[in-house]
């Protein structure tokens, strides 16, 4: 059956969703076959992608930028070096002796995907637990002989850089502003969606059993480094 006949046959249309390809959306393409049959219908975006995209523009241009070109560069640092990943978890390794970590995974987080604020999240989240760890690798890189000396200079300006107390301060500070966005980002995703249940979910423990306590009641990142 084609579209037009199963069109014709839809009496009790409701709704439809397609993802954003211009074959879907474009006038000339399935939107404006949808609209000649259906003339009241109403097109609108997935709200939990319009949420992506407004957190993601409502951070650009903002010191958040700093922050996000170190994640990106911390994560290609790593990703494609096994040696620098095991020399990592020497140093995470002989750190768990007297240090406790939030979190068990050792390499940066990509932060670079389709889901933009949990991943950011994560990936900052990641940060403050190893902080510690990269900066030593750093300096030890700018050190290793074994290195190009180009390498070694990106190293050491990689280091003298991410020193600088606003990164680990700015990590601390986005986690914690984006704490309630990822939770609402992820009760967005969900099949059954009432908008108005996600936004409560997102700051009590009464719609949301993910909640231990009251949003505005749980620690926050940037109260432990005063």
């Amino acid at each position: 059956m084609g579209m037009a006949e199963l069109l014709a046959t839809c009496y009790k249309f409701v709704g439809f969703g397609t993802d954003g390809v211009s074959a879907d959306i474009a006038h000339a393409g399935l939107k404006g076959l949808v609209e000649r049959e259906f003339p009241w219908i109403i097109w609108m975006w997935c709200l939990a992608h319009c949420l992506e995209l407004a957190v993601k523009d409502a951070f650009n241009n903002t010191p958040f930028n700093h922050i996000d070109d170190m994640l990106l560069k911390l994560y290609y640092l790593y990703e494609k070096s096994p040696q620098k990943c095991h020399q990592l978890e020497d140093i995470i390794n002989d750190w768990k002796e007297c240090l406790a970590f939030d979190d068990f995974g050792t390499r940066p987080v990509r932060a670079s995907v389709f889901r933009w604020i949990a991943h950011k999240w994560n990936a900052m989240k990641r940060i403050l637990s190893k902080y510690g760890a990269y900066i030593s690798h750093l300096a030890a890189l700018c050190q290793d002989n074994t290195l190009k000396s180009i390498d070694r200079v990106k190293m050491k300006g990689y280091y003298d850089q991410w020193i600088d107390g606003k990164y680990l301060l700015g990590c601390a500070l986005f986690v914690d502003l984006y704490s309630p966005v990822v939770i609402l980002s992820k009760l967005m995703q969900k099949d059954y969606l009432d908008i108005i249940l996600a936004a409560l979910s997102a700051w009590s423990p009464q719609f949301c059993p993910e909640l231990d306590k009251p949003l505005t009641q749980r620690p926050v990142f940037a109260a432990t480094l005063d």
